[in-house]
């Protein structure tokens, strides 16, 4: 398995951790990997095919570019959406997107009407 984090108030303030297991010899291994800011992560694509997905996983939710990625781009949300959800500093309100704009026909929500994009 394969995730990442985002630590913002680390030294280095990305993560990605590895979760392998050794079968044969019935042994676990965590590996973290701390980086810097706008640091990229050597990708294992070559190594372990699926973490082709998983990789791109953590690029499109927390920003961690992975090295040598065949195909580094986002997998669940669309191209153009802007930032990384599960950082830290995302915000958690509704923030005027110009995707949704382009795409679901939303307006921004003016800041101390009915619809201010705080949702309780």
């Amino acid at each position: 398995d394969l995730t990442a984090r985002h630590i913002p108030d680390a030294e280095k303030p990305f993560q990605v951790i590895y979760h392998l297991y050794s079968f044969p010899r019935n042994v676990r291994w965590r590996l973290k990997v701390n980086l810097a800011e706008g640091e990229a992560c050597p990708s294992v694509v070559s190594v372990w095919s699926a973490a082709n997905w998983m990789e791109r996983e953590a690029y499109d939710l927390v920003g961690v570019r992975f090295e040598g990625h065949p195909d580094l781009r986002r997998l669940l949300l669309p191209e153009d959406w802007e930032g990384h959800p599960l950082r830290k500093d995302y915000p958690l309100e509704f923030r005027y997107n110009r995707w949704c704009e382009k795409h679901l026909n939303m307006i921004e929500f003016r800041e101390g009407t009915e619809y201010s994009g705080r949702f309780e």
